[in-house]
């Protein structure tokens, strides 16, 4: 199985569509796939989209994170832990931006062959090459 992880909100939109049309394909054949979110929005198919912790405790833990843990997001963290624990002998990560250095580590450490989506994370290179190919 392939589980992907998409640490924000899934609305089936801009960054979030890649991972929702991918398991939404995915999800049909032999290989399997579950996307995993911090919320579902309203553009996304509830069924297709996993987000297991609760408005109530991602409610507690953003304010735990103001007060306790400033810019440590806790929610995330517990997000990464209920992902982490779903993996079964076999299964292949999907993580995008925003998941934890740790998150990848110990998925590799189990075993599980991890990929990395990437999406506009080297905005500042390409921006450069359009501007030498603009200049030039």
């Amino acid at each position: 199985m392939l589980r992907t992880l998409f640490p924000f909100t899934c609305n089936n939109e801009h960054t979030s569509h890649p991972p929702y049309a991918l398991t939404q394909y995915l999800r049909h054949t032999d290989l399997h796939a579950q996307l995993w979110a911090m919320r579902c929005g309203p553009r996304a198919d509830p069924s297709l989209v996993r987000t297991p912790l609760p408005r109530v405790m991602r409610a507690l833990l953003n304010g735990a994170n103001k007060i306790v843990r400033p810019r440590r997001d806790l929610a995330r963290r517990a997000l990464e832990q209920l992902y982490l624990r779903s993996f079964r002998d076999g299964d292949l990560a999907h993580v995008f931006r925003g998941c934890s250095l740790e998150l990848q580590q110990a998925l590799r450490a189990r075993g599980h062959m991890v990929f990395l989506e990437r999406i506009n994370t080297m905005d500042p290179i390409a921006k450069r090459i359009m501007e030498d190919a603009h200049n030039r």
